[in-house]
């Protein structure tokens, strides 16, 4: 499956996403390296998981156009749209709290419409990581690119195994459907 991580430009934003922090921690954990593949558009690593091997994408291009990124991957690698996880942060869900929704609606989240519009379809499965929204109502761009404070910091790294553990534990539920060919490809992404 792909992993898709929070699509923004890690030079420009490399401390301002739950998500990308989340696919750099599982490829530190499996031990592998993101490298950087011109026919997909994004930094890619791969581990094998049961009966499937799965591949970790980080998209070149920025969060709102991220899924040019997957569509390239997606193409490249032969994974159908059920076997993307995409990893994004959610402003609708409260700072250190997580979510696993399967389809559906994007919630305004631009990396998710554009995903789903470039695949022409809304069956990945989704972690939604909570980052709240901003307490002064100030400018939702800014809050989203602030770096993260010395306490949100903690909260995430308090929160890493968790959240790995529950990337597995989706990634488990994605591998074991009736009819999963052996050897299928399955990629967690950022959007």
């Amino acid at each position: 499956g792909i992993n898709a991580e929070y699509g923004v430009s890690t030079a420009e934003y490399g401390d301002t996403a739950c998500g990308q922090y989340l696919l750099h921690s599982i490829a530190e954990q499996q031990a592998v390296e993101l490298v950087y593949k011109r026919s997909c558009k994004a930094h890619l690593a791969s581990f094998p998981l049961h009966n499937a091997e799965i591949i970790l994408l980080k998209p070149k291009y920025f969060m709102n156009v991220s899924g040019k990124s997957v569509l390239k991957a997606t193409a490249t690698l032969d994974i159908s749209p059920q076997n993307v996880l995409l990893l994004h942060d959610e402003l609708d869900v409260p700072l250190g709290k997580f979510k696993v929704k399967h389809g559906g609606s994007a919630n305004g989240h631009n990396g998710v419409v554009d995903t789903q519009e470039r695949l022409k379809s809304n069956e990945m499965k989704r972690l939604r990581i909570g980052i709240g929204r901003p307490s002064n109502k100030e400018d939702v761009r800014d809050y989203v690119l602030e770096d993260f404070t010395k306490n949100e910091r903690s909260l995430l790294g308090a929160m890493r195994e968790s959240l790995i553990d529950t990337v597995y534990q989706t990634l488990a539920i994605m591998l074991t459907p009736p009819g999963t060919e052996l050897g299928v490809n399955f990629m967690l992404t950022l959007c």
